[in-house]
């Protein structure tokens, strides 16, 4: 049996090597998800073989926020490293790690909303308007 597969176009096939450039082709590693009774979920990429940036296990914790945006609920995806040697000590460090993704979530937010608040022109002054020829009611 012949199995489906996608087509990928040049020019992502580009972006798609660009991308793991530097990267040890040879890598293959475990990749386990965890979740506690609180819900908090961790990935946890362990090394098998090749060589890894970082030469240890790897912790991603992954959570999702709630967001208002226009007046609508959305929810939105935040994965994040924790600085871990166990995953017992991952989970003990899931909240101060998420706190300070969302932290750095929320000033980059407040610089955007500075850059863009710096790129409107406000005219000062009066507008020049056109006055009426006739009579005003």
């Amino acid at each position: 049996m012949q199995k489906d597969s996608i087509a990928i176009p040049p020019d992502e096939e580009k972006e798609i090597n660009s991308v793991q450039e530097g990267v040890d082709p040879n890598l293959i590693f475990n990749s386990i998800r965890h979740i506690n009774a609180r819900g908090y979920c961790i990935d946890m990429y362990t090394p098998v073989a090749g060589e890894w940036p970082e030469g240890e296990t790897q912790f991603i914790g992954r959570h999702h926020m709630q967001a208002i945006v226009n007046d609508n609920a959305m929810t939105v995806p935040m994965n994040f490293d924790i600085e871990a040697e166990t995953l017992s000590e991952a989970f003990e460090k899931f909240s101060e790690s998420a706190g300070k993704e969302l932290r750095r979530q929320n000033d980059e937010r407040i610089q955007r909303e500075k850059d863009v608040k710096t790129k409107l022109v406000v005219p000062k002054g009066r507008p020049n308007i056109p006055k009426r020829k006739g009579k005003s009611r």
